[in-house]
């Protein structure tokens, strides 16, 4: 039975608090948030290890998205079937501060890099 296809799904969103965040989550986006002023990153859908988004609503609800690749990975990718991991995440951020610069080296140059110990 194909439980994830016949409704929009809806997941509970992962906020992370980092000394450069805010509270335009709040203003700007809705978001409910406790005390503090250190709301710096909204993950709306992630599937990375520990971090997992879960449905809200319908027949999936409580399944988080690891759960639903394994289980469903036709359903989601069609001709892209197989993954293992789902292959997007989506955040939003309060930058209240200024961030430092960062750069993320692909897979060739990551290989070039020192190697662990």
């Amino acid at each position: 039975m194909n439980i994830i296809c016949n409704y929009p799904l809806k997941f509970q969103p992962l906020l992370r608090r980092y000394l450069w965040g805010g509270r335009r989550l709040e203003t700007m986006l809705g978001k409910s948030l406790d005390e503090g002023d250190d709301y710096a990153e909204s993950w709306e859908l992630v599937d990375h290890g520990a971090d997992q988004s879960v449905v809200l609503n319908g027949p999936a609800a409580g399944l988080t998205l690891e759960q639903l690749v394994a289980e469903h990975d036709n359903d989601l990718f069609g001709r892209h079937a197989g993954q293992t991991q789902f292959p997007l995440l989506f955040k939003f951020l309060d930058c209240n501060r200024t961030l430092s610069v960062q750069v993320h080296p692909n897979d060739a140059q990551g290989a070039n890099l020192d190697p662990p110990a």
